[in-house]
């Protein structure tokens, strides 16, 4: 399982950044319950002047076993859940 933070902020990179992933194996039509930490420094960005600031408080995480993006779900066959959270 991969999780990806995308932040809100102006500074922030376009693309989702890996924040945690763990390996685990669950059967087909089976369901898991799994905890996944993720680590202060995932809510930080860089700005311009090459700085690490706070990302700001608005987040989306998104979850899954590839990259959120349009060509990794294709070639996958995959695509990650995501949720918003406000910090």
């Amino acid at each position: 399982m991969q999780i990806y933070i995308h932040s809100k902020s102006s500074d922030a990179t376009p693309f989702p950044k890996l924040c945690g992933f763990k390996r685990v194996a669950i059967p087909a039509g089976s369901e898991e319950e799994i905890e996944i930490s993720i680590c202060d420094s995932a809510f930080t960005v860089v700005n311009d002047e090459g700085e690490v600031i706070s990302g700001g408080n608005e987040f989306t995480f998104y979850a899954g076993t590839c990259q959120p993006d349009p060509l990794s779900e294709k070639l996958s066959g995959t695509s990650c859940v995501s949720v918003s959270v406000v910090k």
